[in-house]
């Protein structure tokens, strides 16, 4: 039996569809994200600046409660939150764990990079992600865009150069010598940080926070580089996150981000130190002595 319909007003075609408006979150789902990202910034702060056997066991403590977190609670994206942001302390804890101690210092990257990948991988699978949803998939209309991301990357990496100017990681500046570096950045620090980041944590984090979720996973990524404390290092890291997930977010694929942040990486450590003193005078590099190479690779 067909039902009658109420006849509609004149004007109710000529009318604009209402826009869809993304759901209010109440301030209490922020309450225990924001306490997660203190926690997290103390024990990165007391590794970096106090002791690194204090700050392992507090890493591996925020790691245990994320678990029980996640699996506690009945909220989907609550869950998914909880488990992606278990990444950041295995990536701290994994560079403090492995005896790489007489190892070459770029050796570490991919030592301390393949357990990190693969809890990576063992996440989104357990989440039941895909790979569209993660980022890795592209568009090949997109390529040339992507492919420019590398020259914004080259931009940033000599900014952040400028703040606190680190040694090289190449003991010559030639193709021969700076190549597999560059190639491990690439892998190790951009494409790994930026499928934690910007493709596993930004996906849950928007479906838990909605568009907060964009600065949230931003101010996580920072403060993963309180390890070179610096302050005006950590503004500069937060708002090339935020960028990052902006683009990653409109492209809805990693490629960019990627070659974006393997540049930055590449550029930090493998060319600006070479330059910089030649284009920018010999007075520049007696500002602030270089110090000396990073114990640790950082995230």
């Amino acid at each position: 039996m067909a039902t009658r319909t109420s006849p509609k007003p004149a004007d109710a075609a000529a009318r604009p569809a209402p826009r869809a408006v993304l759901p209010p979150f109440p301030a209490r789902d922020f309450v225990v994200p924001t306490l997660i990202l203190l926690g997290l910034s103390a024990a990165e702060l007391i590794t970096a600046a106090w002791d690194a056997r204090v700050g392992l066991p507090a890493h591996a403590l925020l790691l245990g409660l994320l678990i029980t977190l996640g699996a506690r609670t009945s909220d989907s994206a609550k869950r998914e939150l909880f488990w992606t942001l278990t990444l950041a302390p295995v990536i701290r804890i994994a560079s403090l764990c492995l005896p790489l101690g007489g190892l070459p210092l770029l050796s570490w990257y991919p030592l301390i990079g393949v357990p990190i990948f693969a809890a990576a991988f063992v996440t989104a699978r357990r989440l039941g992600y895909t790979r569209a949803q993660i980022g890795l998939t592209l568009k090949p209309e997109q390529l040339p865009l992507h492919l420019a991301f590398t020259a914004l990357g080259c931009v940033l990496g000599l900014g952040e150069y400028l703040i606190f100017r680190p040694a090289p990681l190449a003991e010559h500046f030639t193709l021969a010598a700076i190549w597999q570096p560059a190639l491990t950045l690439l892998i190790f620090t951009g494409f790994e940080e930026e499928l934690i980041f910007r493709g596993l944590m930004q996906r849950a984090a928007l479906r838990a926070l909605g568009r907060w979720g964009l600065v949230y996973v931003s101010g996580v990524f920072a403060v993963l580089h309180i390890g070179y404390l610096s302050v005006l290092d950590l503004v500069f890291v937060f708002l090339v996150g935020l960028l990052f997930s902006v683009i990653a977010l409109r492209t809805r694929s990693l490629l960019g981000v990627t070659l974006a942040h393997g540049a930055i990486n590449t550029g930090l450590f493998l060319i600006y130190p070479y330059l910089a003193p030649v284009f920018l005078g010999s007075g520049y590099a007696d500002l602030v002595p270089l110090p000396e190479p990073v114990m640790r690779p950082p995230p």
